[in-house]
């Protein structure tokens, strides 16, 4: 006569545990089998064993014992720039020139490719240079991302380079650490004129020093990379600024009009410079003058 098989599957210790199948059965004779599931959550990069005893009715084997074995597998980054098709080998994050007053950023993704989760810290850049996502990521699933913002302020012309430190919970000497280089070029604004081809002068020719001033425009324009500041100044007689004057700021490739009124207050001659300034770092560090010259009939 056949009886029922009566037990117990025991409980493994950290970091192995029954997800299912565990505790007490009650097997019918030529019944289906009974599935055990056992899961290991790693908490070691070192291999692990354990084990779990079933006890039963069975009079040949009354306990069994199933030894479990494990080792941990970590999360191994992968650096990637999205922006870019064939992203350098190894990675960059090149910025290249960059106009001074603007702000652009290169978004840098950390993969992980391995089996476990990966987590680490990005270590803080210094102006002009600035991490504008938080500093500590993951943990990222096997398989996920996580994205990491580096913006680059440029306040001064010239070149400028960082490196830009990564450390990641992988053990491994040459992915616990990764360094990125990270590097731009300052470009100033660029003041120019649509008189340069005139020698920078404004001429009004003869006007009339009994009747209606003559009025004359040109433009200034940024033609640098760079956000342009300056100043245009005021005039004495018999010239005026009447649109235009004072300080301005042009962003890359803005303009700006600026008209002079002539108002000659007797005959001959007249002549005045207009030094339109280029606040440092903008080009030309000189400015440019602008000559003006009429004659009163």
């Amino acid at each position: 006569m056949k009886h029922h098989l009566v037990g117990n599957v025991g409980s493994p210790s950290s970091p192995f545990s029954i997800l299912s199948g565990g505790g007490a059965f009650d097997l019918a004779p030529v019944s289906a089998p009974m599935t055990v599931k056992v899961r290991f959550a790693r908490t070691t990069l070192r291999p692990q064993a354990g084990s779990v005893v079933i006890t039963s009715n069975d009079l040949a084997d009354p306990s069994v014992t199933v030894n479990l074995k494990g080792a941990g597998k970590p999360g191994v980054p992968s650096l990637a720039i999205p922006s870019l098709s064939e992203p350098p080998n190894p990675i960059a994050m090149t910025f290249g020139p960059v106009g001074i007053g603007t702000a652009p950023s290169i978004t840098l993704k950390i993969h992980n490719i391995g089996l476990g989760a990966l987590g680490g810290t990005i270590g803080a850049l210094s102006a002009p240079f600035a991490v504008t996502s938080p500093l500590v990521f993951g943990p990222i699933a096997p398989g996920g991302a996580a994205s990491m913002v580096v913006q680059f302020t440029p306040t001064a012309a010239g070149p400028a380079s960082t490196t830009l430190v990564i450390t990641t919970s992988d053990p491994n000497p040459p992915l616990h650490t990764l360094d990125v280089s990270v590097s731009g070029i300052g470009k100033p604004g660029v003041l120019t004129t649509t008189l340069a081809a005139l020698g920078e002068t404004l001429s009004f020719g003869p006007v009339s020093h009994t009747g209606a001033p003559k009025l004359m425009a040109f433009k200034i324009e940024n033609i640098g990379k760079g956000v342009l500041a300056g100043n245009v100044p005021s005039l004495s007689a018999p010239f005026s600024v009447t649109v235009g004057g004072g300080a301005y700021l042009l962003a890359p490739g803005a303009v700006k009009k600026i008209t002079v009124e002539f108002a000659p207050t007797g005959t001959g001659p007249f002549s005045e410079p207009l030094p339109i300034s280029a606040t440092a770092p903008g080009k030309p560090a000189a400015g440019i003058t602008v000559t003006l010259k009429g004659k009163g009939t």
